[in-house]
């Protein structure tokens, strides 16, 4: 009987706080749907379940999941930044963190770990889809954007599309998702965020959804390159190489260096998924301060780097987005060699 009643309580709970998270956003003149119960919640580890009450809402045209704090006691940010990777893992889209109140410390220790996260009517902090609102623009209700971005995996089945070698004129996306690891849902999501952006065209044909780029290859590489970002989630280094399989390969300047004159780095760039090196999982002593000299360098990437199928780096699409610009004018004319490169 307690035990229902605890439940019943935390039920409110919840609501009221994902209510504050609809009604703070829509006044802030985002495009917010409802918010809904997120289902996934159930494949996730108890850990999480305990930590976390879990909703699913869009904003702005991106589908997100809440991890509402329900322990009230502020766990450290990059405990935080952790518990989310695992979230997004298995919901494969972004989770933001949501909590009914946040010291101004904390708030600035989230965001140097680049952890998206809701205080209701007090501070949101979305870079992904360019909204920042903190307490000192509050009163003038300022949010900042920056260009909107397709999400990782629509990034990721584009790129396929466009370096596919057997040059399709449609495909069937759900095969498409099938080969990238990715469920139905995110497919679905992803297909509509392509379609939405102009760059492919999609029809059903009996109970099968197809896609088409739309246009010439070259010409959706152009119109796509301002709403993509860096596949890089974070950087890490270590002591020891890690171990080679087909998931692991090489990136930054160490790929460009593969496919160009350029002169290799003194130690190499790896690129794995965020899954890879949580299953690495290297000894703490083999994990060393960032930029050190004698370390080899890993990628974290939001997608899988392995878009291209077989070889010993990543995709030259993605490739040319991890670079960004670059101020090096060896490095820059690199880029420029490998563009030239490009199967179009």
């Amino acid at each position: 009987m307690l035990s229902c009643i605890y439940d019943v309580i935390e039920l409110r709970a919840m609501n009221a706080l994902t209510n504050r998270v609809q009604t703070y956003l829509q006044a802030l003149g985002l495009p917010t749907s409802d918010v809904r119960q997120w289902q996934g919640q159930k494949k996730l580890p108890y850990y999480l379940q305990d930590a976390f009450d879990f909703g699913e809402i869009e904003v702005a045209g991106r589908d997100i999941v809440l991890a509402l704090d329900k322990r009230g006691i502020v766990a450290p940010a990059r405990e935080i930044r952790n518990r989310l990777d695992a979230v997004e893992a298995v919901a494969q889209r972004r989770a933001v963190y949501v909590a009914s109140a946040l010291a101004s410390y904390q708030r600035q220790r989230l965001i140097k770990q680049r952890v998206p996260f809701i205080v209701p009517g007090n501070q949101v902090y979305l870079p992904e889809i360019g909204v920042v609102l903190d307490e000192r623009t509050r009163a003038r209700q300022v949010v900042a954007t920056d260009p909107i971005t397709i999400a990782p995996a629509a990034q990721a089945m584009l790129i396929r599309l466009l370096l596919d070698p057997m040059r399709l004129k449609e495909w069937q996306a759900v095969q498409v998702g099938i080969d990238l690891g990715y469920t139905p849902m995110t497919v679905t999501r992803a297909v509509r965020e392509l379609v939405g952006a102009g760059l492919l065209d999609a029809h059903m044909t009996g109970r099968f959804q197809y896609v088409a780029l739309k246009g010439l290859h070259a010409e959706v590489w152009r119109r796509a390159k301002p709403l993509l970002r860096t596949p890089i989630h974070r950087m890490e280094w270590m002591l020891s190489t890690p171990q080679a399989n087909n998931r692991v390969r090489l990136a930054g300047l160490s790929a460009l260096a593969e496919h160009t004159l350029l002169a290799e780095p003194r130690m190499p760039i790896y690129a794995m998924t965020r899954a890879d090196w949580k299953q690495l999982q290297p000894p703490k002593n083999e994990r060393v301060p960032a930029g050190s000299d004698d370390a080899y360098v890993i990628q974290v990437w939001n997608y899988s780097p392995t878009l291209q199928g077989e070889g010993k780096t990543v995709d030259p699409l993605s490739l040319i987005l991890s670079l960004g610009e670059h101020h090096d004018e060896r490095v820059q004319a690199a880029i420029n060699e490998l563009k030239e490169q490009l199967p179009w």
